[in-house]
């Protein structure tokens, strides 16, 4: 198969900005250096997530070390817990666009903004895709 007739690639995202519930207003209008990021209550995925190495290796070459209180397997439930005031969440910010738009959570400003990484699916061209997996895309796409 010829690459470009092989696979088709649909993006999805942006990784890694960190929200926040009401309980931490205060940092609304503050930039935070990505030490004072490090201090906060952090809510990340889980140690093995891609994702969470990601976000844990850029600030380990920076010489901090990220040590969360909660660690979940689920951005939906890092995002909920963000909006229930139990830390702060490193999110995409696409799984968390509606909680931004309501203004349930907000975007923690980072003075040092973490490097944009992309998730995005790689289907094959021409094959239709399995129901589950079409919705499943129709869900993400959405947000």
């Amino acid at each position: 198969y010829a690459k470009n007739n092989f696979v088709g690639v649909i993006f999805l995202g942006d990784l890694s900005d960190f929200v926040a519930g009401e309980k931490f207003s205060s940092l609304k209008e503050k930039t935070l250096t990505l030490r004072e990021l490090a201090a906060q209550p952090l809510i990340m995925l889980e140690e093995k997530a891609n994702s969470r190495l990601y976000v844990q290796r850029f600030f380990l070459r920076k010489g901090i070390e990220l040590n969360p209180e909660i660690e979940l397997a689920s951005y939906e439930l890092m995002g909920e817990l963000a909006r229930i005031n139990l830390g702060l969440s490193c999110m995409v910010r696409e799984f968390c666009a509606e909680e931004l738009r309501q203004k349930k959570v907000f975007e923690v400003n980072l003075a040092e903004p973490i490097p944009a990484r992309s998730i995005g699916m790689v289907s094959l061209k021409g094959v239709s895709l399995p129901p589950a997996a079409s919705r499943f895309l129709e869900l993400l796409t959405s947000l």
